[in-house]
């Protein structure tokens, strides 16, 4: 829980480095939240469906009649959709900055982050994130692990 906090305090510092374990583990709550969000959005959803399917299922007369908890229903599924995008457009920048900083941890400079616009510069990506971090100072800090 720390180094998820550690990257929302330093959301914009694109200076030096920053562990493997708190570039995963930042991430992985990253991932676990928007996972919750996304399973609650997607409840709503089908729940939503299925009371228009049932009102869906009556005479033609009823075609458009939802029911009174349907709308309310679709609203919230939507503004889980908008915390949804919320959540990640507020997340992109702290990203961006930890991902700089785990370059700089292996080595790297920051510019490597713009090898996320092709589809292999992603695979490299990963297997920058994946080493483990440059043994002694380098010329973007001290080791994070000492």
């Amino acid at each position: 829980m720390k180094y998820y906090i550690e990257s929302w305090k330093r959301w914009c510092d694109f200076k030096g480095r920053s562990s493997r374990e708190a570039f995963w583990i930042s991430h992985l709550f990253d991932i676990v939240f928007l996972f919750i969000l996304v399973i609650f959005g997607v409840i709503f959803e089908v729940i939503f469906l299925i009371i228009i399917g049932v009102t869906l299922g009556g005479s033609p007369g009823q075609l458009f009649d939802v029911s009174r908890l349907g709308a309310p229903l679709l609203l919230l599924g939507f503004y889980v959709s908008l915390l949804v995008c919320g959540y990640f457009f507020t997340r992109l920048l702290p990203f961006i900055a930890l991902s700089i900083r785990r370059l700089h941890d292996t080595n790297r400079s920051g510019w490597w982050l713009l090898m996320i616009l092709l589809p292999v510069g992603q695979i490299v990506l990963l297997i920058y994130y994946l080493e483990d971090s440059y043994i002694d100072e380098n010329k973007y800090g001290k080791n994070p692990k000492e």
